[in-house]
């Protein structure tokens, strides 16, 4: 890919990126440097927000364009441009939270309470247009998300399994897909304790689920001989209650930011964010065992 100068590409500036990406693929590859001009402020102030190192930001960055260069034959159109280059950013930027450990296990999170919003700091402009831009990136890959996010539970990874098939352990320190369920409905529970409340995370709220939110050898014990009607109620009245709540709250609620994970600001919209990507990472588990449990 040659880089040309700046007089030649504002010849190009008033190209949408979709006829851009058109005469890229036809073979004027140079330019790319057009689209990469017009987001590198939006797409390095998101991923400095969630990986919160400006030299990370950078790579984090970078790697999107070279992701998206690659791969943007596979570019449908389906979305706007802009929209595909920057869920390629922030998949990578929680890739790599994914690797320092920032993504933490819930037992991790449990351990630190939500603090009234009025002592958070203040954030400087520069950091605060950072948040809003994840907060848009967000707002992206809910829009991905399927109706079960918007509408009652009804998971078609898992309809017409028998008791049988939701209780398989495909080896000895796997999870069930029923415990998986449980967890699915456990997690969110937790942040409905954690977000929903003004005093963050209680016992008696929490306490019904540590089975369910840990996993392990003791879900393994205790999860079983349940049907799939058992699990899709569960998960109904879960996501009623967070539904309900969603409706009685505004925008402003949701970039409200309070100390999380190793005590650093995060605000709503990235804490349901984790809420959402824990579950499809578990539907994906789920449709592994699925084709596994076949014969059960």
């Amino acid at each position: 890919m040659h880089v040309v100068s700046g007089a030649v590409l504002n010849q190009w500036t008033a190209l949408s990126d979709e006829e851009v990406v058109a005469r890229i693929l036809e073979g004027q590859t140079a330019l790319y440097e057009v689209l990469m001009r017009r987001y590198n402020e939006r797409i390095y102030r998101a991923a400095r927000a969630i990986v919160r190192d400006e030299s990370e930001a950078e790579d984090v960055m970078q790697q999107a364009y070279v992701q998206a260069f690659t791969h943007l034959d596979q570019f449908q159109g389906a979305a706007r441009w802009s929209t595909w280059v920057c869920r390629i950013a922030f998949n990578e930027a929680l890739a790599r939270l994914r690797q320092r450990g920032r993504f933490v296990s819930i037992d991790a999170a449990k351990e630190d309470t939500v603090e009234d919003t009025s002592k958070a700091p203040l954030l400087d402009p520069e950091r605060a247009a950072g948040r809003r831009e994840l907060a848009h990136l967000v707002e992206l890959e809910l829009e991905r998300l399927p109706d079960i996010y918007r509408a009652v539970v009804m998971f078609r990874e898992v309809e017409g399994l028998s008791v049988e098939q939701l209780d398989y352990l495909h080896d000895p320190h796997s999870n069930s897909i029923g415990a998986l369920l449980l967890h699915i409905a456990a997690v969110e529970a937790w942040y409905q304790a954690a977000t929903f409340g003004s005093r963050g995370t209680a016992a008696s709220e929490t306490e019904p689920w540590e089975v369910a939110l840990d996993l392990g050898e003791r879900s393994r014990r205790e999860i079983k001989g349940n049907s799939l009607d058992y699990y899709l109620r569960i998960l109904k009245e879960v996501r009623s209650k967070t539904l309900e709540e969603f409706a009685k709250r505004n925008d402003q609620w949701l970039d409200e930011e309070t100390p999380f994970w190793d005590r650093q600001p995060a605000n709503n919209y990235f804490k349901w964010f984790h809420v959402f990507e824990d579950e499809i990472n578990h539907r994906g588990q789920i449709r592994w065992l699925r084709k596994r449990s076949v014969g059960v």
